[in-house]
């Protein structure tokens, strides 16, 4: 996906159960909100409290995302028939997050800018940079950790994976960013491998062709 008409999108094939969670309309958020979060602990009286606070957590987090101009998010509850895995994907393709008018169309160029350019920034990370194909795409993938805020409903620590791709647009100067979320920091060699194999899947299609392409995320 991106933001800009006439552009090709970053469509993503996403196996397992994933829910896409409404950033742009209230209302629909909040239906998707609840829909996820009556899916992981159901609908019984005495879960109240728990409901609450989960659809509290995710409406943070998508109105965070959509505030910074986010145009998808995508929250996974089974990668497969009875495997857990709590991943949140968002994709973010802002108008401004391109390269300079210096830079010509290459993928392999405007990524190489992107690299020197988050060395100079001192970018989060950047230590971990590795670089992925997708073919007529060439993407960066960048991996940090995070603890959230202390919460008294949960008061043990947890260190999230945060991963960052970010990916050069066909034809354009234009990049665009997959992140992906998790808790599951202690198996993050695994968790980086699922995630790298998320993105080679992925591919970029024209406005036209995606629209024709409901099924596909």
């Amino acid at each position: 996906m991106t933001s800009d008409s006439g552009l090709p999108r970053w469509r993503f094939r996403l196996a397992g159960k994933w829910f896409s969670i409404e950033l742009h309309d209230d209302a629909a958020r909040r239906r998707s909100i609840k829909e996820l979060v009556e899916e992981q602990v159901g609908k019984a009286e005495e879960n109240a409290t728990l409901r609450a606070l989960m659809r509290r957590r995710v409406e943070t987090g998508a109105v965070a995302a959509r505030d910074a101009q986010a145009q998808g998010m995508f929250i996974a509850t089974e990668v497969s028939p009875g495997l857990a895995m709590p991943v949140t994907l968002t994709v973010y393709a802002p108008s401004d997050l391109h390269m300079s008018p210096a830079v010509g169309t290459a993928p392999e160029t405007v990524i190489s800018m992107l690299e020197k350019s988050f060395v100079t920034l001192g970018m989060e990370g950047n230590d971990t940079a590795t670089r992925l194909s997708l073919g007529q795409a060439e993407v960066l993938r960048l991996h940090r950790y995070a603890s959230p805020p202390p919460d008294e409903h949960a008061p043990e620590t947890v260190r999230n994976l945060i991963v960052d791709y970010w990916c050069t647009v066909p034809g354009s100067k234009r990049v665009v960013l997959a992140n992906f979320f998790t808790p599951l920091s202690d198996i993050t060699n695994v968790m980086l491998e699922y995630f790298d194999g998320v993105v080679r899947a992925s591919y970029f299609e024209a406005e036209a062709q995606a629209a024709a392409q409901a099924a596909v995320v």
